[in-house]
């Protein structure tokens, strides 16, 4: 648990001191209430045969990557975002993806698990300056950072910030005035200014219709494709000064 100890000034309405701490829980040795536990027992019961339906095969480990780098998981997601879409570039959140997954079957339990939020997909549209403003707000980042599809790009930290960045969209150079599908999740889309430095207030956020969640989007994806064997591409490059 996190306290936080604030001292409030009533006259200037603000914040005079704050010091916070941090509180280690310890549960293990507690024991848990017989009552709840049988009820939660039951509920798992109830749903376990389903989430552990088999929908397909990862030949691969499915890896989480920290920080901004490519991930086989993350671009697979977001491969089955943007051709679900119908889309020129499809974004995923990093952060978003709760699990990594060893080769082996795949459940619809494991599916929950990686995607537990069950976010909405949605749609936008850029220009190809804004898109690449994007990029280069991503390459500078540590956290929210996100995988990609449809989009291949190198930032070099190393660079000045007006030469760092080269990008493309379907194996073409980005187009400052041509106008770009995006696809990505409810979370990411209303946080754009964050996420992207994008002004959120001239960008058009819509929920694809007809509504879905991106977890459904995955599993059926998985549904379709049977044997998965993700790969890093190469799609994603961000070069910093300690880089060999």
């Amino acid at each position: 648990l996190g306290v936080v100890d604030l001292v409030w000034d009533r006259t200037r309405r603000s914040v005079v001191s704050c010091k916070g701490r941090l509180v280690e829980t310890v549960v293990a040795d507690i024991p848990l209430d017989s009552i709840v536990a049988a009820r939660v027992a039951g509920l798992e019961a109830s749903v376990d045969s389903g989430l552990s339906e088999v929908i397909g095969t990862l030949e691969v480990a499915w890896k989480r990557a920290p920080g901004p780098k490519e991930s086989n998981v993350g671009s697979w997601q977001a491969d089955a975002l943007r051709e679900y879409a119908k889309a020129d570039v499809a974004f995923q959140n990093s952060g978003g993806i709760r699990k990594d997954l060893p080769a082996g079957p795949i459940t619809l339990r494991d599916m929950w698990e990686i995607s537990p939020f069950g976010n909405e997909v949605v749609v936008f549209e850029v220009t190809g300056e804004q898109l690449l403003t994007m990029l280069a707000f991503q390459g500078l980042k540590e956290q929210e950072f996100c995988q990609v599809s449809g989009v291949r790009y190198t930032y070099d930290r190393t660079k000045p910030p007006e030469k760092a960045l080269t990008a493309t969209v379907g194996g073409e150079p980005v187009e400052p005035g041509k106008r770009y599908r995006v696809v990505t999740n409810s979370y990411v889309g209303g946080h754009l200014h964050d996420i992207f430095n994008l002004p959120e207030n001239e960008i058009r956020v819509e929920p694809l219709m007809p509504p879905v969640s991106d977890r459904d989007v995955f599993i059926e994806a998985v549904r379709r494709e049977g044997t998965i064997r993700s790969q890093v591409d190469g799609r994603i490059r961000v070069i910093r000064e300690k880089d060999e």
